[in-house]
């Protein structure tokens, strides 16, 4: 480990000293100092105008070819796309696809949907029904035919804390539920 961070830092260290090299300017007149300068200015423009076409040539060589991969692969595969995915490999590799892509996002989703419908209901019956419900009168009938007479809770005599907490644990619910939907 050690002679790897030694090496890395002889390279770092020969190509600070490699870019800092300058020009002996010692016994030159100030005009020739000038003109050195000048010279030296230009080098690094044409240098630059020389890079930047070439890069251009490149990318507009690149551009082109892809261009025209593309288009030839559009032409080669259009036909075969088609009849490809009409073949049972085909809807079993799309399908595999799609599950790939937003497989997991509609498992959430479902499962947060059933988790809201179902705590809903387990909420109206626990949390609900017991507050807002003062009795129930059963009458002649069988099972779930018989009759029914409901009497109610007014709001107004209903304890504060059981109204509380019935919100609280709506709130939750639908929390919960949106967690899991969208996680």
């Amino acid at each position: 480990m050690k002679s790897i961070l030694l090496s890395m830092v002889l390279l770092v260290s020969t190509s600070l000293m490699a870019a800092t090299a300058d020009v002996d300017t010692n016994g030159l007149t100030v005009e020739q100092k000038a003109r050195l300068q000048l010279q030296v200015e230009q080098m690094k423009r044409e240098q630059d105008k020389a890079q930047f076409v070439d890069n251009a040539k490149q990318y507009v060589e690149l551009g082109e070819m892809i261009g025209k991969a593309f288009g030839s692969c559009a032409k080669e595969l259009n036909v075969q796309v088609n009849e490809f995915i009409q073949t049972p490999a085909g809807m079993l590799t799309i399908s595999i696809i799609c599950w790939k892509t937003v497989g997991r996002d509609v498992i959430h989703f479902g499962f947060g949907f059933c988790f809201l419908v179902f705590g809903f209901m387990v909420w109206y019956r626990c949390a609900y029904l017991p507050v807002r419900v003062s009795s129930i009168e059963y009458g002649q009938g069988f099972w779930i035919f018989r009759a029914k007479n409901v009497k109610y809770n007014n709001w107004s005599n209903t304890n504060d804390r059981d109204i509380v907490l019935m919100t609280i644990s709506m709130i939750a619910l639908i929390g919960v539920s949106q967690v899991i939907m969208w996680s």
